[in-house]
């Protein structure tokens, strides 16, 4: 589920469907859920506050830096680009 991902190469499947326990800053009623959709939401989450900081950047009329991902890829050391799927 988090293949290509190399900070969480060491969770297990075991790992992923952990449940996990915790309360919102905006609502304190305790949630449980598994670890998998939390990790998922944490990566999608991010990804909306670095458009913000780009269209910020942007609009001071500096050269906000890249936000492609496959670029991003790219330019990683081999060491910690993602490997490939197999089978």
């Amino acid at each position: 589920r988090l293949q290509g991902m190399p900070q969480f190469k060491e969770l297990t499947d075991t790992d992923l469907d952990a449940t996990i326990h915790y309360s919102a800053l905006t609502n304190p009623a305790p949630i449980t859920q598994p670890l998998w959709p939390a990790l998922f939401h944490l990566f999608n989450h991010q990804t909306h506050h670095r458009g913000q900081v780009h269209a910020m950047i942007s609009q001071t009329g500096a050269e906000a830096p890249p936000l492609d991902l496959i670029q991003y890829l790219r330019e990683l050391p081999d060491r910690d680009r993602p490997k490939p799927v197999t089978g």
